[in-house]
């Protein structure tokens, strides 16, 4: 029984490390960190892709209008 409580207890911290990563290691982020990087990227590349239509699309604007 205590072998098997000791089992889940080193399972336990290494899901407690992968989730939150290696305090002493700063090149071992854990999930959370990993994933809000992910989201901060996403949001810089839909701000992009949001000015990027927009521009286009008024391209296109001025060029219908220039030809009316």
């Amino acid at each position: 029984m205590e072998q098997e409580l000791q089992y889940i207890k080193v399972k336990l911290d290494m899901l407690c490390d992968a989730i939150m990563g290696d305090p002493t290691n700063p090149e071992k982020p854990g999930l959370i960190l990993r994933i809000d990087r992910l989201e901060q990227s996403n949001r810089l590349k839909n701000k992009v892709l949001c000015a990027l239509g927009i521009g286009v699309a008024t391209a296109i604007g001025q060029m219908i209008l220039t030809y009316v």
